[in-house]
């Protein structure tokens, strides 16, 4: 069994409810999305939780990098990535609050968003995106619901070129909280505009 140590630098409810999502394990996530923001100029991350995609980004053409997440703090500062200096702006609002221009990529792990408000938001980002990357658990309700309408709504104008289930239950993580589920199910989504490159 591996054990959580040190994951959380500070304990919150929410923190003890997804801890298990900052293990070596489901970190396969964060690398995966950020291996197919390898072309991207601009990328938006909604619901970065703890583990924001730019530290798991290693290429060298983002310019900009946005995490809009109600629970992370607000700040801007620019990361020597590779050889080059990427902007990083933070915004710890809701995405409905947040005040952004689109991105040519959006990313979005652990999908769920609970305000009807802020998810309307979200779809319209995605709609103006050439690569849109989604992933949550298979037996999570909303999180089915919102990927299954955001491909929905995407289908006149994106394909589905990666559609994959993610199973880590060999993992054998468990939660700080041995009264909070695993979600070791999980679905991995890359949708692409037609006939686009990200400029």
């Amino acid at each position: 069994m591996i054990k959580l140590k040190n994951l959380l630098l500070e304990m919150t409810d929410d923190g003890v409810e997804w801890d298990y999502l900052l293990s070596e394990p489901y970190t396969a996530r964060n690398h995966l999305a950020a291996a197919w923001c390898k072309d991207s100029k601009k990328v938006l991350e909604v619901g970065s939780y703890k583990n924001p995609i730019y530290k798991f980004y290693t290429e060298q053409n983002t310019k900009l990098i946005t995490v809009v997440d109600s629970k992370t703090e607000t700040f801007e500062k620019n990361e020597k990535i590779g050889s080059k200096n990427v902007k990083i702006s933070s915004i710890g609002e809701k995405l409905e609050d947040a005040k952004i221009t689109d991105h040519d990529t959006v990313v979005a792990l652990g999908l769920h968003i609970p305000s009807r408000e802020s998810f309307e938001v979200f779809k319209s980002h995605c709609q103006n995106a050439n690569i849109v990357i989604l992933e949550g658990a298979i037996n999570w309700p909303a999180t089915v619901r919102q990927i299954s309408e955001i491909i929905e709504t995407l289908s006149q104008s994106h394909n589905v070129i990666v559609d994959i289930t993610l199973d880590f239950s060999n993992s054998n993580v468990k939660p700080l909280n041995p009264s909070i589920p695993v979600y070791d199910k999980r679905r991995f989504i890359v949708l692409k505009i037609y006939g686009k490159q990200n400029d």
